[in-house]
């Protein structure tokens, strides 16, 4: 951020020369580490916030967004209208297995993607007090050389 204006500069408008200034690193030498410990320490590590977990019952109600299951519910409700309890309940089973079976096929991609997210172990290659290093890419901070 651009100490004078207070504002985010427009990154990709700035030549090397310019970011570099502005981000106060030597591009030949990159951070210190101490810089680089100070800068994580201020913006925190680069990697993106974690999602609060929605709960069971709303991501179960979530599965009524679906048109068919609005639909079979309709028609479980005129079926409870009209006294044919009978296909208003299978109908009514039929929504709520299908809302099940949503919910859990969604539960069950979100466990296989948070076991490959644990799995990962992505690297950045930087330029640091001169030296090449590689380091956990949520150590990489603004200002880092990444080659």
């Amino acid at each position: 951020m651009s100490e004078a204006t207070g504002k985010q500069p427009k990154w990709y408008t700035l030549t090397s020369e310019a970011v570099s200034k502005e981000l106060q690193v030597d591009p030949a030498q990159g951070l210190s580490e101490a810089e680089a410990a100070k800068r994580l320490g201020q913006y925190g590590p680069n990697s993106l916030t974690e999602t609060k977990e929605e709960p069971t019952w709303r991501a179960f109600l979530r599965q009524y967004k679906d048109y068919m299951r609005i639909v079979l519910l309709a028609a479980a409700i005129g079926s409870v209208i009209i006294g044919d309890y009978t296909t208003a309940l299978i109908l009514f089973l039929l929504t709520v297995g299908s809302a099940y079976a949503g919910l859990y096929q969604e539960r069950k991609a979100a466990d296989s993607v948070a076991a490959l997210r644990k799995m990962m172990n992505i690297q950045a290659r930087v330029r640091r007090d001169g030296q090449i290093l590689e380091i956990p890419l949520e150590e990489l901070v603004p200002g880092d050389v990444a080659l």
